[in-house]
Order: structure tokens, then C-alpha cells, then sequence
């Protein structure tokens, strides 16, 4: 028996586009930061030379600056992130830091 897989796209015909309320950010400007994790969805990546497998999450959160309280959103593909938020009860707070691994390379995680 032949069995095949089909797009989401070939299925629904509008999938929905999901979004967050809030302004997007680069996560290297929440670094050092603290956030208030609100929720998260993982997307499939589509950018050229990725695989097909390929996906990254798109966070929402609250950025917290001097008490005052921002809603703000970002994308990355940190496994250690992903893995942070597959164990966190949402809503949760986190500082946004950067590891450095040296030669130039590093990855963000949550603490």
C-alpha cells in the first residue's frame, strides 16, 4: 500500500497566519533583559538552504525595562530555547542571554 504526504497547504486551503500582538524584535536586543514568556509557536522554516524538516518558534513576551512593561515579539531556532519552553508552565520569566561558544560563534538561552 502506497501511502503519501501532502502540504497543509494542499488540505486547507487558507491555513491560518498566526501572529502576536506587540512590536517584532531581534532577540539581541532583549539580551540581558528579563521577559515575561507569555506563548510560542513553532513555524517551518523556509529560508533557502534549510532543510525540509527545518523549523524555528516564533515567541511572544512582555520585555520588562525599568518597570515599565513592553509586549513585544521575536523569532529564533536556539535549541536550548526550544527546549527551555517545551518544560516551561507559560506564563514564565526569563533573562535572554547570549553564550558565547568562541571563534565567533554563540546561541541564546533562557535563564
Amino acid at each position: 500500500m502506497a501511502t503519501s504526504v501532502k502540504s497543509i497547504g494542499n488540505i486547507i486551503s487558507n491555513p491560518p497566519n498566526l501572529s502576536y500582538d506587540g512590536q517584532q524584535v531581534r532577540i539581541d536586543t532583549l539580551q540581558d533583559k528579563e521577559i515575561i514568556v507569555r506563548d510560542f509557536v513553532e513555524r517551518q522554516n523556509k529560508l533557502p538552504g534549510r532543510g525540509p524538516d527545518a523549523t524555528y518558534v516564533l515567541v511572544s513576551c512582555d520585555e520588562i525595562n525599568g518597570g515599565i512593561v513592553k509586549r513585544v515579539f521575536f523569532s529564533t531556532s536556539s535549541s536550548s530555547i526550544r527546549q527551555w519552553l517545551s518544560q516551561a508552565g507559560l506564563p514564565k520569566t526569563a533573562v535572554v542571554r547570549k553564550v558565547l561558544l568562541g571563534g565567533g560563534k554563540y546561541y541564546w538561552k533562557f535563564e
